[in-house]
């Protein structure tokens, strides 16, 4: 076995390797982002609303997956280790899944065919995304124990992927504004077939070059239920998760309605979106090594606080963006793209600092889980950033098969691209400012945890408390993990009152979560019964509908959870732990 004093920082060409796939995946995403939603709407003419379904549908089937494969893969035991083989298994058929997204037969109705055959295709491509995406996210996670040196690896990672970004604007740009093809459908079946080829090719390099650490594979599992509630009980695990949730309305709504504010409130050609994305991901591509020195200089927490108020400014401003002012736009998407360049660097990076102090807490690292779990919760808002504007522009009267939109469809795109990110931009920089590890304070997590590893008692820098390590706790690490089963309250209870309320405890919440899930699609699916057609009382009655599947989504990951909690409750009912353990896990917990 490995020691963890040899998990050292990886060379150059071991972050390099693990990055060179976000080139593929980068390319990949452009013609989602830009072209996909345009491209059912206005081409092959899917009611807006209908399409907020589909993708609501997709998106939320897509968040339930994450933690279930974050537990996965942490919990793999083989040769290869624990991350790697289920790259090779979930890689080609993403691929392919991404490629049949933008081949719907011309022979479908809108109304019908089409909105299934792009809800199927969204849903298995996120299946088969989630497969891959999650391992591979635990296996950067691990590469490297060092505070600054995580900033680089995923600043090579963010290079790369803007690399990617630019090959692919420049591809579509060129293939429009060259009329290569005869139609968007042709162009982006080509495009993306290539894309997609090209990503199974570089996914060879991480698996050839980048080595899993032997030790991490070696560890004890953590349970799936207790490792989400001591998620939760990690203070900069919640404020990060709290951040991201609302970072992730700002980072998702403008880049879906950017064609859409292009070509209806600026009036400009179709090129000129491919422009206005191409600008903003090449500054903020050229930003990555800027933020990266500035961060090394003043912290992550300073550089996430300083992009987020240029986006509350620059959101105000392009709301006085008008008819024709190409200039105006490009200046703003400067200034936007270079901001947003420094969250792709940010975020991983510190949440492989949340992971070390979870493992400082813990004594065991869950790489995938905590990636998967801090992904859960933002999939479900970006469900809303996806869908909402989307289900409000089909209530505001959106027809593209109208000579010219509404006034209220109109109003209804500017708002939503430019005033109602920047309340979100607000509330993430008012909870960043609680977040607690800076480079000091990651120095001492770190020290602790090679404290833990001599068997010795260790500080814990955030809380003050002293924390033994794992084998050396009052209350046994599997009974510890047993009663994290149930929340601390109800913990308390069975302390103070016997644990024969524990099951009811347990039942309440399940049987809840099971009839919002039940009204919820039944919600939906009562909405949506012979009102599939582009008038606008239909739009918005399947706008509504959209958003019920996201409650539906929420109220079965909820179902999901407490179904897993039964089991151990009717163990606790049948054979408890006594009041005095269950009190000593309790100050454990604190």
């Amino acid at each position: 076995m490995q020691p963890a004093s040899d998990w050292r920082k990886p060379s150059l060409g071991v972050k390099l390797s693990y990055a060179v796939p976000s080139f593929a995946t980068a390319a990949m995403a452009a013609p989602v982002i830009i072209e996909l939603k345009i491209f059912y709407t206005d081409t092959v003419l899917v009611p807006a609303g209908l399409l907020a379904v589909a993708m609501a549908i997709a998106r939320a089937f897509d968040a339930i997956t994450d933690p279930l494969m974050g537990w996965v893969t942490d919990h793999t035991r083989t040769r290869w280790g624990r991350r790697k083989p289920w790259i090779p298994v979930g890689v080609p058929l993403c691929a392919l899944c991404y490629w049949i997204m933008f081949l719907p037969p011309q022979s479908l109705s809108a109304e019908g065919g089409a909105v299934v055959w792009i809800g199927a295709a969204y849903c298995f491509y996120y299946l088969f995304h989630t497969v891959w995406a999650v391992p591979y996210a635990g296996l950067g996670f691990e590469l490297s124990p060092d505070y600054d040196d995580r900033t680089s690896l995923f600043g090579y990672r963010s290079i790369l992927g803007g690399l990617g970004l630019m090959l692919s604007f420049f591809l579509l740009y060129q293939t429009k504004a060259a009329g290569m093809f005869a139609d968007d459908r042709e162009m982006l079946a080509a495009l993306t077939g290539c894309f997609a080829l090209l990503m199974i090719v570089l996914f060879v390099w991480p698996l050839l070059r980048v080595r899993e650490h032997p030790e991490f594979s070696t560890r004890k599992r953590a349970p799936f239920v207790p490792g989400i509630r001591r998620a939760l009980r990690n203070r900069p695990f919640r404020i990060l998760l709290l951040a991201t949730i609302l970072g992730t309305i700002p980072a998702t709504m403008p880049t879906l309605l950017m064609p859409y504010f292009t070509k209806y409130v600026l009036q400009v050609e179709d090129q000129w979106r491919l422009v206005f994305a191409g600008v903003y991901v090449v500054s903020g591509f050229l930003s990555l090594p800027v933020w990266m020195a500035v961060a090394r200089r003043i912290g992550k927490l300073p550089v996430w606080i300083i992009t987020a108020a240029i986006g509350v400014v620059s959101s105000f401003v392009l709301f006085t963006v008008g008819e024709g002012q190409t200039t105006r736009m490009i200046a703003l998407e400067v200034i936007r793209g270079f901001a947003a360049g420094a969250i792709v660097i940010l975020g991983p990076a510190m949440m492989a600092d949340v992971i070390d102090y979870d493992e400082l807490r813990t004594g065991r690292r869950r790489e995938a889980q905590f990636g998967a779990f801090l992904n859960l919760i933002p999939k479900f808002v970006a469900i809303l950033g996806a869908t909402l504007p989307l289900a409000l522009m089909g209530a505001a009267g959106y027809d593209p098969t109208l000579p010219k939109l509404t006034d209220g469809a109109t109003l209804a795109i500017r708002g939503l691209f430019t005033l109602f990110p920047i309340a979100f931009h607000i509330g993430g920089l008012v909870i960043l400012f609680r977040y607690p590890i800076s480079r000091d304070v990651h120095g001492a997590i770190r020290d602790g945890i090679a404290r833990h590893q001599r068997g010795e008692n260790a500080h814990d820098p955030i809380t003050g408390h002293t924390r033994p390590p794992a084998d050396a706790h009052i209350v046994d690490e599997e009974t510890g993990w047993f009663l994290d089963n149930f929340s601390l309250r109800a913990l308390r209870h069975a302390a103070e009152r016997g644990p024969k309320g524990i099951v009811r405890d347990v039942l309440a919440p399940t049987a809840a979560a099971a009839l919002l899930s039940a009204v919820a699609i039944g919600g939906a699916v009562a909405l949506l019964a012979d009102s599939l057609s582009r008038s606008q009382e239909d739009q918005l009655r399947q706008g509504i509908a959209a958003c019920m599947v996201v409650v539906a989504g929420l109220a079965i990951t909820a179902l999901l959870y407490h179904l897993l909690r039964i089991r151990p409750a009717r163990q606790m009912a049948a054979d408890p732990v006594d009041a005095e353990t269950i009190r000593a896990h309790l100050r454990e917990a604190a």
